[in-house]
């Protein structure tokens, strides 16, 4: 029997990272072949999601939160891909890669797109992003240490003003 085919979308500015993703995924315990698209820029992405061809055809999308922007059409960052992508390809699975841990671009990451995955890139090793795309591809939302424990400190903080 074939194996599924999943279609990804890896969106990074850089190509190192994009294959060290492609290898680990090809490495799941969900006996699933990947079949991976990619963009280095928020322009590339953007002509990607706007190709007709792909309205269904993506099953997840990996995205960089830092990327260069595509001042043409406002798209400043990775979560304004993310939210187009969200719009757009509507069957698509978002994982929000970033590096950075701040708690208010995490809790704005969680209200403005709920993405089905975020990660920081010092937390997770090849297991631990196998562990995430496995738990996303089974419907699970993800999230790495530091971003729980910095939306946890976040809503700590909010509660106390209030």
């Amino acid at each position: 029997m074939a194996k599924k085919l999943v279609n990804v979308f890896m969106i990074d500015d850089h190509p190192a990272m994009i294959e060290g993703y492609k290898s680990i995924l090809a490495f799941n315990n969900l006996d699933i072949d990947i079949n991976t698209t990619v963009a280095y820029t928020c322009e590339a992405a953007y002509n990607i999601i706007f190709d007709i061809k792909n309205k269904s055809y993506f099953d997840f999308a990996f995205i960089d939160l830092k990327l260069p922007c595509f001042s043409e059409k406002n798209i400043e960052n990775g979560l304004d891909l993310a939210i187009l992508i969200k719009e757009n390809l509507i069957n698509c699975k978002i994982i929000m890669i970033t590096s950075h841990a701040e708690a208010i671009d995490l809790d704005a990451m969680e209200r403005n797109l709920a993405p089905n995955g975020i990660l920081v890139k010092s937390d997770f090793t090849a297991d631990e992003f196998l562990i995430a795309f496995e738990n996303i591809y089974n419907n699970q939302i993800y999230k790495s240490k530091s971003v729980i424990e910095s939306l946890a400190a976040f809503q700590d903080i909010s509660k106390n003003k209030e």
